[in-house]
């Protein structure tokens, strides 16, 4: 069986044709790609209402289909990724490049969120000791940070330090006694050194 459509005026069979639909799907897809860019700021305000108004459906929509289809997203990406290596890493390094210091300060952020450190309550710390570690009270090497030291029992934050500093405390398993030990220890060399 065939039918006119509506639109180019064409007889074409029936498979040509959306259900219950009067133009053929060529024609109908013309029309909406047409009508879809010349209401192009109508209809992206209609998505952004939609979206505002239905943001938790759409979030829980979404997070079903990413649980039900796991693998099928998984081998999407990966094609995609290979297809498109090149792009990608373009358009990655165009974007660090344009947006530097925003990247540095989300990097921060994300390595703070481990010891539950906001970005302003790092800045504030920062701040507060002089921008200086606060066992050598020297600054950090250019383009390096202060680390956050803490409590490994608690998790408690104590202060921002050096590398060397925070790792020296690391490596002396945070025990007064076993520093206290390590400082007479140093205090005697160099006097031996000095007298001898």
């Amino acid at each position: 069986m065939a039918k006119i459509c509506s639109r180019c005026k064409k007889i074409k069979g029936l498979a040509d044709y959306a259900k219950g639909r009067p133009e053929c799907k060529v024609c109908a897809s013309d029309w909406a790609r047409k009508y879809h860019q010349k209401n192009k700021e109508e209809r992206n305000k209609q998505k952004r209402k939609y979206y505002r108004d239905n943001t938790e459906k759409i979030k829980e929509r979404k997070q079903k289909y990413r649980q039900n289809n796991k693998e099928k997203i998984k081998e999407y990406t990966l094609k995609y990724r290979q297809e498109n290596r090149e792009k990608i890493n373009t358009a990655t390094r165009e974007y660090y490049q344009n947006n530097k210091k925003m990247v540095a300060k989300k990097a921060i952020e994300y390595n703070l969120r481990k010891y539950n450190l906001t970005f302003e309550k790092f800045s504030q710390i920062l701040s507060k000791q002089g921008g200086v570690c606060l066992i050598c009270k020297k600054p950090p090497n250019k383009g390096r940070r202060l680390h956050v030291d803490h409590c490994h029992k608690t998790g408690v934050t104590r202060a921002l330090l050096c590398i060397n500093c925070n790792r020296g405390l690391g490596f002396f398993i945070d025990d007064p006694y076993i520093l206290q030990r390590a400082i007479e220890y140093l205090v005697e060399k160099k006097w031996e050194q000095l007298h001898n």
